[in-house]
């Protein structure tokens, strides 16, 4: 997505949506499996204060930044991800 030269807003709201929508999929192959149990929906019920402090936090630094700061981040972290995917692959 990023050659299309979205608005960083923009870009940020479509991949939060890509990414949610991905995730919720995947919920319910995860509890046939039994990697989702009561106990783990709890412990993820007491962990969404702070996945939510974290993501109004990172709203609040997406906005402040330059668009030009903010994509060259954003490519940063996708490499070192990229990179990091690699090592793993290739040494695993």
């Amino acid at each position: 997505m990023l050659p299309q030269k979205l608005d960083k807003l923009v870009y940020l709201g479509t991949t939060t949506i890509f990414f949610t929508t991905v995730n919720l999929i995947k919920v319910p192959p995860f509890i046939l499996a039994g990697q989702i149990t009561w106990e783990s929906a709890g412990q993820a019920a007491w962990l969404a204060p702070f996945a939510l402090a974290g993501a109004w936090s990172g709203s609040k630094i997406a906005r402040a930044l330059p668009d030009h700061i903010f994509f060259v981040l954003i490519e940063i972290a996708l490499a070192l991800v990229t990179f990091k995917l690699l090592y793993e692959v290739l040494l695993a």
